[in-house]
Parts: structure tokens; sequence; C-alpha cells
């Protein structure tokens, strides 16, 4: 048997330049689709009422799960072929056209039943207009995960932005023109057919028909389907949840808390995944190289998402009195309690990575089995015995101490190594956020409601400087009096704000 020559150290070195460029990129482009959608919020949340966002929150989450029932995850499988060919492209372009009708027709035969379940008429239209974007979906170009292969993200984020730029633009025209809940699936419409149409811009290749490689692509994506379908019914039942037993004002509170909660960890832990996945897949001969580099993962994740989630939470009153109005107050208790839980999370970045590129997409389904029982049941527990606040009681700790935990056990099976080594690479993150947050709460605290909004912006971007210098200050203090420990995640992180910053000042320069 022949064995592939080992990759020299510049090579190593060009492939992990390559992720941390990846990952940032991607951090970047979540951090400006979640700039964009805020922006587009705090209009919009002006424009219409709480009930306009709990029904159009409730059709995405319809939507989210008929999608994904169908979903067979072509393009990881093709991201893990050695060498993909014509035929691969051909056959994941056929079996997405089969799940965009088959989603298609389940939204159409589900869309009266569901609304009359949730008792909310005006949800049945909205699932029959979202059937527009779920056929654009299997119309889209899978050449266009070549480059996520080769972990260029270039134009995967010009794609993203350029569509987000005109799905909110069509929300806020129809916002200003009609104020209506139709604003926000107009949105959703056109994001998704933009999508699509510029997944074939700038990719030279154009698909065909085939089903030669259906089989190989279902086994890899058999388990995913699985792992995602209880992913997201996990992250979901809750909004379900709350439409049944209490009304959609609260359903539309729940959601827009959660665009700010996500930015604790949710964008952290998607962009990282989705760079690592190929990356790792290079990895699968060397478990020490992998190892290594998921710890490496870890700290970046931690180091990242800790600072957001706790800022989020302590500053959520001035943010959403500024960015949304005092109408908004229900989502101020929300952001206060779940943002700095929800940093936790960032625990997951690596271990689904590593999952995926040793084909361990079965401990994946199983890690979802876990979350979504144990969050259910603590919900509607904590509902039963509190009324709303326990259900955020219990969605609190599913989400800091279960998913957490079960995450450490996953990484330590995959990768070997002890079940605390990613807290303990994360140790100098936990401390800074500590002294963060112990400086902003020894600060008198204002009498927000009754301030104008130029007081409220005075306020928060000077907690938010104090805290943000805070943490830098202190992480890089204690990552020097530890004497710099090699494998650290201070000299990745630092490495990239210097290229950041340098790419700035280029681009600021005259020419």
């Amino acid at each position: 048997m022949n064995e592939e020559p080992p990759k020299p150290a510049g090579a190593r070195r060009r492939l992990g330049g390559r992720v941390a460029k990846g990952a940032g990129l991607l951090w970047l482009l979540a951090i400006s689709l979640r700039g964009v959608g805020f922006l587009t919020t705090l209009v919009l949340a002006r424009l219409l009422v709480p009930e306009d966002f709990g029904i159009v929150a409730l059709a995405s989450a319809v939507v989210g799960v008929i999608d994904i029932l169908f979903n067979v995850q072509t393009s990881l499988a093709i991201i893990r072929e050695r060498e993909p060919a014509k035929s691969h492209f051909d056959t994941a372009f056929a079996l997405n056209l089969l799940r965009s009708a088959a989603t298609a027709a389940a939204l159409a035969l589900a869309a009266y039943p569901v609304a009359a379940f949730m008792e909310e008429p005006r949800l049945a239209p909205v699932l029959l207009a979202l059937i527009l974007p779920a056929v654009a979906a299997g119309l889209t170009n899978p050449y266009f995960i070549l480059y996520a292969r080769n972990l260029n993200f270039r134009l995967e984020t010009q794609r993203r932005l350029t569509a987000a730029a005109l799905g909110s633009a069509s929300a806020l025209l129809i916002g200003f023109l009609f104020r209506t809940h139709w604003a926000l699936v107009a949105s959703l419409i056109v994001n998704g057919v933009a999508m699509a149409l510029l997944s074939y811009w700038r990719v030279p290749g154009r698909p065909g028909l085939s089903l030669v490689h259906w089989r190989s692509m279902f086994g890899f994506g058999g388990w995913l389907v699985v792992y995602r379908i209880l992913q997201y019914a996990g992250n979901r039942f809750d909004y379900f949840f709350i439409g049944r037993v209490l009304d959609t004002a609260t359903v539309g509170a729940y959601s827009v808390s959660g665009q700010f909660n996500r930015a604790a960890s949710g964008d952290v832990v998607p962009s990282l995944s989705k760079a690592l996945f190929p990356a790792f897949s290079q990895m699968t001969d060397d478990p020490e190289r992998m190892r290594q580099a998921y710890l490496k993962v870890q700290g970046v994740a931690m180091a990242t998402a800790l600072p957001v989630g706790v800022g989020m939470g302590l500053l959520a009153e001035p943010l959403i009195l500024l960015a949304l109005g005092p109408q908004w107050g229900l989502a101020i208790t929300i952001t206060q309690v779940l943002a700095p839980i929800l940093s936790l999370q960032a625990l997951a970045a690596g271990s689904e990575g590593v999952a995926m590129a040793l084909g361990r997409t079965r401990t994946l389904a199983l890690r979802s089995l876990v979350f979504v029982t144990s969050r259910t049941a603590l919900i509607v527990a904590g509902f039963a015995a509190a009324g709303f606040p326990g259900l955020l009681a219990g969605r609190a700790l599913a989400s800091g101490l279960v998913f957490p935990a079960y995450n450490l056990y996953l990484g330590s099976r995959l990768v070997g190594g002890r079940l605390l080594d990613p807290l303990r690479a994360s140790w100098r993150s936990f401390a800074a956020a500590g002294v963060m947050t112990a400086a902003l709460l020894l600060l008198p605290d204002p009498a927000y409601a009754g301030m104008n909004p130029l007081a409220l912006a005075g306020h928060l971007a000077g907690r938010a400087g104090l805290g943000t210098l805070l943490y830098i200050a202190t992480h890089g203090l204690l990552w020097r009096l530890s004497g710099r420990p090699a494998g650290s995640a201070e000299p990745i992180l630092f490495d990239y704000a210097e290229r950041l910053l340098e790419q700035l000042r280029t681009r600021l320069r005259p020419s």
C-alpha cells in the first residue's frame, strides 16, 4: 500500500493560515449579515408590531423543519470527496431539485392545518408564499461549493451580503408603504431567490442531471439529516411552545431577542465549523495534529464568544431601548438572561467539524437527541413550575450546562485528551470576562427608560468601550504572565487583528 508523504511544515502553516483566514472571513460575514438584519429590524420594529414578527418567526420555523426533513447535505458530501467529478455535481443538483419539490409539496399540504393548530389564520398565506424561496434553493449551482472546499469564502461572502441587502431593501420598502408582516416575508423571498441566482455568478461549472452517486451521498448525509432535524427541533421547539401556550407577541419578543442572543454564539460556531470541516478533512491521518487544532479552535471560539455574550447581557437594556424602543421590554429581559449563557455554546465549535471530517455523523445525531430531549423537558418543566420565567430558566439550564457538558465529552471522545482540556485552554477568557463584568456592574445604574436616544447612545458606547478595553487588556496581561504558552489562542487572534488593521489602513491610505 502506498502511503502519502507527510505534508511539510510550510504546507501545514499555510493550511492553518487559510483556516484562520476563512473562519475569520466567515465570522465577519456573519457579523455583517447580523448588522444588515439588525438595521432592518431596527427600522421595521418601529413600523410593525411584535405580532408581525411572531407570525413570520412561526412560519420560518415550519419551513425550516420541512426543509431539513428532505435535506441530504449534498454540499458536505462533495467536500469529503477526494476528487469530485462532474457526475457528483450533477447528482447533487438532481437531489436538490427533488428536495425542493418535496419541500414545496409539504408546505402546500401543511399550511392550513398548521395555521389551524396554532390558531393563527394569517400563518397559512405566509407558508404558501415561502414556497418560492424553497424552490429557488433547489436551483442553486452545486459547483459553488468548490470555493468552500478550497477554503476560499470570499465569493460566498459577496453572494450572501448582496442577497441580504436586496432582501432588506424589499422589506423596508414594503414596510414603509404598507406596515404589514408581508415586509418580512418579502425579505425572505427576495433573499432566497437572489442566493440561487448569484450561485451562478463567476462560477464556471454548470450542473446537469444525474443520480449516479445518490447512494454515497445518502450514505454520508443520512445521519446528518437526522442530526439537522433534531438540532432544528431543539432550537425551534420553544417558539412553537410559546406560540401555543402564550401569544404571538411573546413569540415576537423571543424571536427578536434571539437575533441579539445568536451574536453571542450562533455566529462563532457556524463560522468556525464551516471553515474547519474542509481543514479537518485534511488532518484525518494525523490525530495529534487534529487534537491540537481542536484545542486551538475551542480557545479562539471562547475568546471571541464569551465577551460578546456577557457584554450583550450586561448592556441589553440600553441597546434594545435605543435600537427598538420601549415596547420591546420583554426582549430586554430575555436577552439579559440568555445572552451570557448562550456564549458557552461556543464549546461546540470544534467538535462538529471533527465529527464530520472523521465520518462520525452518527455521534452528532446522538448529541442532538440528548440536547432536544433535555431542552424540551427543562422548558416544559420550567413553564409548568413558574410560567415564562421558569421557561427561560429551563432554556438557560439546557443551553448553559447540558449542551456544553456533552460537547466537552464528545470532543474528548473524538480527538482524545481529557474532558476539561478546552476549559483549561480558555481560562484566561473566563477570567477576563469576569473582570469586565465586575467593572461594569460597579458603575452607577442609570435610569435608561427616561433617557433620550443621544444619552442612551453615549452610555452604551462608553460602557461597551470600557468593557472591551478591560477584556482585551486583562486577556493579554494574563497571557504574558502565563509565559505566552505555545498553542494558545492569543497569537492567532492578535495576528488576525493585526492583518485586519493593516488591510484597513491600506484601503484608507490615499492612492
